[in-house]
């Protein structure tokens, strides 16, 4: 039975309070937290959905991320604080570190030097940071230990032990030595790193870490090393003491936590999982996992208070709970689909579907019983409801729920269905990929018998008027043809103007009657028997192809795994996580509906984004592709004046364009440009996010600034 679960009102206020020039809105659930900082009046806490600042005073709770604060990304995996200037950092885990200076609100990015870059220009991994006394910050990255001490970079690698590799975790010893986890545990003594692992002789268990690992300097003196096999162990400066083996404690990325309650006793988290406690002789487990599911870390403050940070709240126990982000679905938002009106859905959950325009929630089954889970889903042209749970499909037409299985339908017993809608009706069609093709249709299952449905993989179809086309890979080929229920024919190169490209998605659109073939990096429609090629005047990202085409309200949607692209009435514009305010992370998938609104899904993490297109304002695809990065001088911008600081000298004929959230292109007044400053009066904007980009001599240079107001 389909009944109605409102969304909060909060979620209701997080859609509207932006207000009307504002079009990206973001959803961010936390699901990694780092080690917080306590500063005076301020707890700081990193987390993968921004960071937070909480005034434990006022209980005021402030979320630092793209949107707000004008942040290179959303994923925030540490902070610390220069023990001389008192300047805040952040480690992003992706770009590198950002700065906000003693006594200001505003934020500048440290990137890195290009040569530590990896392959195709890829960035270091940050996973850890401190500072020492001295106030140099040691960083730890997936490329091993880098420091930063008064605007100089640089790379340690100076051991030749096959144990040191990315650095997972950081920490000081009692005579100030650096402590650093990686495969093994190493101490930084002078310029040399040196290993304190123990040899495999001098223990029974492999005490070496393959994807993670944790450091941690016990009041008592001990130094203990947790690797991800779960093997941990205790140093007291000579030997290794305590090495057991801790089952169910997992680490990724050194996302564990310890606290100390009283010398030598410690209590280890491991996040969502479970909590180990160490009194001193022996390891034990406290509670299971339904009692630390969705708690992310926890930190002894300066007072003694044990602060609990979970995916929306910090607790004090005993004490308060201060919520401080929102996120209004189960999980992840995947497989987005549309009713035949364009109404848009999407699963965050295994027994449901959202509408995410009105937050209506589709599930199946008597409301009085558990909801039955389901896997794939579709809605049929009269609006009914198939979905696939098990070796069942099921139908859901009004209260009327009829399931088939195997044992009276011709389907076999497989999973990993398919379900696409027909053209009237309740029609249906599944593919089993390599196990056949299938049709409802008048109330009847029909299987269709071809030799190359049962031989080859059906990635996808489009039901269009007599019969489908179906994109088959097999063979180390992809091969796009129709079947009209008796016949199928193979498409080859010129057929009817067909150019033989790999296909990865299908679309029939009903309004104009042209069938359209996306390609890995092209674009074809078919019109009235002939095969045209439609002309992109973009690409797909670097080392991608395009994914997945949408057509909805005359409005096309192509995107992969890093950027999005638009049209709207025959213009594009482009969107990625550069010239927009979209979250860094992998595209994993995307809807659209009808009145112009586009859901954004990333790294199957708790990550959506809702932009609204009705009013969006075209621009030049690559106009705004980034380059090399601008310093914004005061970010957010709050005094009116926009001061950008490039890493070259300009010339005096350098330009500045100033882009919205929508893309739209901005009127730029009071132009100053100087050796490197570039500077313009922004004092017409309206509060938001922007882009602004320094083009000269043929060279682009980009910055997202936020305007407060």
């Amino acid at each position: 039975m389909r009944y109605l679960k409102t969304f909060l009102m909060l979620f209701v206020l997080a859609c509207t309070a932006a207000g009307q020039d504002v079009q990206w809105e973001s959803f961010l659930q936390a699901e990694r937290a780092g080690q917080p900082l306590a500063t005076d009046g301020r707890v700081w806490v990193p987390t993968s959905a921004g960071l937070v600042e909480y005034e434990p005073l006022t209980s005021a709770v402030t979320t630092h991320n793209k949107v707000t604060a004008g942040l290179v990304s959303n994923t925030i995996e540490a902070v610390a604080q220069h023990p001389l200037t008192n300047d805040l950092y952040i480690g992003t885990y992706d770009l590198a570190l950002m700065v906000r200076p003693q006594g200001s609100t505003t934020w500048a990015h440290l990137p890195y030097p290009e040569s530590f870059n990896t392959g195709q220009g890829e960035a270091p991994l940050l996973y850890c940071m401190v500072f020492d006394e001295a106030g140099v910050l040691w960083v730890g990255t997936d490329i091993g230990l880098l420091s930063y001490n008064n605007g100089t970079w640089s790379r340690w690698e100076n051991t030749d032990s096959p144990l040191y590799g990315a650095v997972w975790g950081l920490d000081f010893s009692q005579d100030g030595h650096l402590l650093i986890a990686s495969h093994g545990a190493f101490r930084k003594e002078g310029e040399e790193l040196v290993l304190l692992s123990p040899d495999e002789q001098e223990v029974e268990e492999p005490f070496f870490a393959y994807g993670g690992s944790a450091i941690y300097k016990a009041q008592d003196g001990q130094l203990w090393f947790f690797t991800d096999l779960g093997v941990i162990g205790a140093y007291d400066g000579e030997n290794w003491n305590h090495v057991t083996h801790v089952p169910h404690l997992s680490i990724f990325g050194a996302s564990i936590s310890i606290t100390e309650p009283e010398p030598g006793v410690l209590q280890v988290l491991s996040p969502n999982r479970a909590q180990f406690m160490w009194d001193g002789e022996t390891w034990s487990q406290q509670g299971d996992y339904p009692d630390w599911e969705g708690v992310l870390c926890q930190f002894s403050m300066p007072d003694g208070a044990l602060l609990t940070i979970t995916r929306e709240a910090l607790q004090w126990a005993g004490s308060t709970s201060v919520a401080y982000g929102y996120y209004p679905f189960a999980g992840p938002l995947f497989q987005f689909k549309n009713e035949p009106d364009g109404e848009l859905w999407g699963k965050a959950h295994s027994t449901s579907v959202i509408n995410m325009e009105t937050g209506a929630e589709l599930t199946i089954g008597d409301a009085q019983e558990e909801p039955l889970s389901f896997s794939r889903y579709t809605f049929a042209a009269d609006g009914s409801f198939w979905c696939t749970a098990g070796l069942s499909v099921m139908h859901q037409s009004g209260a009327e729920v009829t399931v088939y299985d195997p044992a009276d339908s011709p389907f076999p017993e497989v999973y990993g269905w398919e379900l696409y809608p027909g053209l009237s009706g309740p029609e249906v069609w599944i593919t089993t990929y390599e196990d056949g093709l299938y049709r409802f249709a008048e109330g009847e299952w029909e299987q269709q018998a071809h030799p190359a449905f049962d031989e080859r993989y059906i990635s996808d179809i489009a039901v269009v008027p007599g019969g489908i086309w179906a994109t088959l890979i097999g063979g180390g080929e992809v091969d796009v043809a129709f079947w009209d229920g008796s016949e199928l024919t193979m498409l080859e190169q010129g057929d009817q103007g067909y150019e033989d490209h790999p296909v990865s998605d299908l679309k029939y659109d009903a309004a104009t009657g042209r069938l359209w073939a996306l390609g890995y990096s092209s674009l074809q429609y078919l019109e009235d028997g002939v095969w045209h090629a439609y002309e992109l005047p973009f690409a797909p990202s670097e080392g991608q192809f395009f994914r997945e085409l949408l057509i909805q309200g005359g409005r096309k949607v192509i995107w992969d795994d890093a950027q999005v692209a638009v049209e709207t009435q025959g213009e594009w514009a482009l969107y990625d996580a550069m010239n927009s305010p979209m979250d860094n992370l992998r595209l994993t998938a995307a809807g659209l509906d009808a009145n112009g609104v586009l859901w954004l899904s990333h790294g199957h993490r708790s990550i959506a984004e809702r932009v609204q297109l009705e009013s969006l304002t075209a621009v030049e695809p690559g106009l705004v592709r980034p380059r090399q990065p601008l310093r914004v001088i005061g970010n957010p911008v709050s005094n009116g004046q926009l001061m950008l600081e490039a890493p070259v000298t300009l010339s005096p004929s350098a330009q500045l364009r100033l882009f919205d959230q929508s893309g739209k292109l901005l009127k730029t007044v009071g132009l100053e440009v100087g050796e490197a400053i570039v500077a313009a009066d922004i004092r017409t904007l309206a509060g938001g996010w922007y882009l602004a980009v320094v083009m000269d001599g043929g060279q682009q240079y980009v910055a997202p600034f936020v305007v407060a107001k």
